[in-house]
C-alpha cells in the first residue's frame, strides 16, 4: 500500500507539470515557480524602518496604522474612518505608541484627523485621539512633546 501513494503523487506530480508546461499563452495552466514568496511575516520597508529606529516591531507596526490613518483619514468617508478609527485606538492603547503618537504625528495640518478620529470611537482611546489633536493645536500638552523630544534627541 506504501508503494501505492507514493506512485500515485508522483503521477499526480508529473500529471501537473505537464499541465503547467503549455505557458500562459496555450490556454493551459500557468507554471509556478518552486521558489517561495516572500514570508508573510516580514516587516514591510516603513515597519522595517521604525525597527532600526529603535522601536519593538509591535510597537512599529501600531505607529505604522496611526501613520496611515493620518495619510488616509482626511480623503476617507466616514464608514470607511470609523473601520480605521479601531485600530488606531487599539493602537494608542499601547502607552509606547501613545508617546511615540505624541512625539511624531502632532503636526498643525493632523489636528481634524484626530478629531474625525476621535468621533469615530468609544472609550478609553477616545481620550487620547482629542489630546493628540490638542498638542497639534498648540495648547499646553505641546511643552510637555517639545521636553519629550529633547530628552530623546539628546539620547541619540
Amino acid at each position: 500500500m506504501p508503494r501505492f501513494g507514493a506512485v500515485t503523487r508522483r503521477v499526480v506530480h508529473r500529471c501537473v507539470r505537464g499541465l503547467f508546461a503549455g505557458g500562459a499563452g496555450s490556454g493551459t495552466l500557468v507554471a509556478m515557480s518552486n521558489r517561495k514568496g516572500t514570508p508573510a511575516n516580514r516587516p514591510a520597508p516603513r515597519i522595517k524602518e521604525m525597527m532600526q529606529r529603535g522601536w519593538c516591531r509591535r510597537d512599529a507596526e501600531h505607529l505604522g496604522v496611526v501613520e496611515l490613518a493620518l495619510d488616509v483619514g482626511p480623503r476617507l468617508e466616514t464608514s470607511a474612518l470609523r473601520v480605521l478609527a479601531g485600530h488606531v485606538a487599539t493602537a494608542l492603547m499601547w502607552e509606547p505608541v501613545y508617546v511615540g503618537a505624541q512625539a511624531n504625528y502632532v503636526d498643525e495640518q493632523q489636528a481634524p484627523t484626530w478629531h474625525r478620529l476621535a468621533e469615530c470611537v468609544d472609550g478609553a482611546a477616545k481620550r487620547r485621539m482629542p489630546a493628540l489633536a490638542a498638542i497639534c493645536e498648540g495648547r499646553e500638552e505641546r511643552r510637555l512633546v517639545e521636553a519629550h523630544r529633547a530628552i530623546v534627541v539628546a539620547g541619540e
